[in-house]
């Protein structure tokens, strides 16, 4: 019996689409603040403080934030400037090593 038939012969894309739909041309809502990371989609709203991160990393076309298992990505198409992309990362790794110091203290 196979659990995850279409894994193998399709990829994770298409199994992860055919289960909740094609979620990546919905709008979301990504704020940073020096608290954490809120994301808004679809509805719903989710907080992760900056030591709940384990990484951000950058692709010529993305910014990907993972955390325990998982992971989401902010394209970078979504902001007005690329200034604007810049400024948001370098907030994100500055907020991201500031947690990890601190958690390396206490």
């Amino acid at each position: 019996m196979f659990i995850i038939p279409r894994v193998n012969s399709d990829g994770y894309r298409k199994y992860y689409e055919h289960l909740y739909g094609n979620r990546e041309n919905q709008i979301a809502t990504v704020e940073l603040s020096s608290a954490g990371i809120r994301y808004w989609s679809d509805g719903a709203e989710s907080f992760w403080p900056w030591r709940r991160i384990n990484s951000v990393e950058e692709t010529d076309e993305s910014i990907f934030f993972y955390f325990d298992g998982n992971g989401f990505a902010v394209r970078k198409s979504g902001f007005a400037y690329p200034d604007e992309s810049v400024t948001f990362v370098n907030f994100a790794q500055g907020h991201l090593s500031e947690a990890r110091n601190q958690q390396l203290q206490g």
